[in-house]
């Protein structure tokens, strides 16, 4: 009998996990990547009386593991607010899944802890770019402005430190990150504990997001477009870079091109109050999905680009 703990290397992922070990410790085999690297469950050969723990990872992308360790015999429990059309109907799996607005998947966890480490899922909502449910929960805490300053920061390090073609294009891998992370209950304490990684951090993407600021963007009616060049530090800036473009301006939906060697990756947010999910737009694409609010293909070949530009203008006229 083996245990796995598989999740996504972003803030979210990481987040989710550390709470629940926190609660219930115990050693297990860890399973990650980048961001968009989410069919984890294929890098396991699951066997009778595993037992598998998945944060942040989306279920319809994991179908076809997911049932074959469930016929082994394997045990699953999973976390998520990714896309969940196909659940499967088992003994064996235990599922914590959510499509609802502004809840990311540390939220899913806080919810069956009871809120007992919320101020990791605090960190977890601004690295998906929800800073209002974090501001709101923080405050509720009693986290001053200046403390949800430095969780904000924190989370959006994470997440940050997650995108790339690689585990090479990353300043640390997230299984590493989550090992340095795994010694603190309290996010405030591991900022005022790993002063020289935070700073490191914060130092690289401050550089990598200042080069794509200063790219030029593009509005066609209501979607704004930037295209980032096949560098390391555009793969590492493209969804912070969507982000934080997208809370510049909420009533536009925002489009970051990234080119790759033959093909490019696109990450999607939708407008603030506008009701189709950038998921809905994405999953059209052989390689895409995401969630209601923010999405991605992850191989868009570049004669497709044109079609993706006007949905976008379609759906968010």
């Amino acid at each position: 009998m083996a245990g796995y703990d598989i999740f996504n290397g972003d803030a979210d992922g990481i987040c989710a996990l550390h709470q629940l070990r926190i609660s219930k410790p115990c050693s297990r085999i860890l399973i990650t990547g980048v961001k968009r690297d989410i069919k984890l469950l294929d890098k396991a050969k699951f066997k009778k009386d595993d037992l598998i723990s998945v944060f942040d990872i989306s279920i319809d992308s994991n179908q076809d593991a997911l049932k074959k360790g469930l016929e082994m015999g394997a045990s699953f429990e999973w976390f998520d607010h990714h896309s969940s059309e196909t659940v499967p109907d088992h003994p064996n799996l235990k599922c914590y899944l959510t499509s609802k607005a502004g809840v990311c998947s540390s939220l899913m966890v806080d919810k069956y802890l009871n809120g007992r480490y919320r101020s990791w899922a605090l960190v977890a909502c601004y690295g998906d770019n929800f800073s209002t449910k974090a501001a709101t929960l923080g405050t509720e805490m009693g986290f001053s402005r200046q403390q949800l300053a430095s969780l904000q920061i924190l989370g959006e390090l994470m997440n940050y430190n997650s995108y790339g073609d690689s585990i090479d294009d990353l300043h640390v891998a997230p299984d590493e990150l989550y090992r340095q992370i795994k010694s603190y209950d309290q996010p405030l304490e591991f900022l005022a504990s790993e002063q020289k990684l935070v700073s490191d951090l914060h130092d690289q993407m401050n550089d990598d997001f200042e080069k794509g600021l200063d790219l030029p963007e593009e509005r066609l009616q209501n979607v704004v477009i930037k295209r980032l060049p096949n560098k390391k530090w555009a793969r590492r800036i493209s969804g912070l870079l969507a982000n934080r473009l997208s809370q510049r301006t909420q009533k536009f939906a925002y489009l970051i091109l990234l080119e790759k060697e033959d093909h490019f990756s696109a990450s999607i947010r939708k407008p603030l109050h506008h009701n189709t999910p950038a998921s809905l737009i994405a999953k059209q694409f052989p390689t895409g999905g995401g969630r209601r609010e923010a999405a991605g293909i992850n191989v868009l070949p570049k004669q497709q680009i044109d079609s993706l530009i006007e949905k976008m203008i379609l759906c968010y006229k």
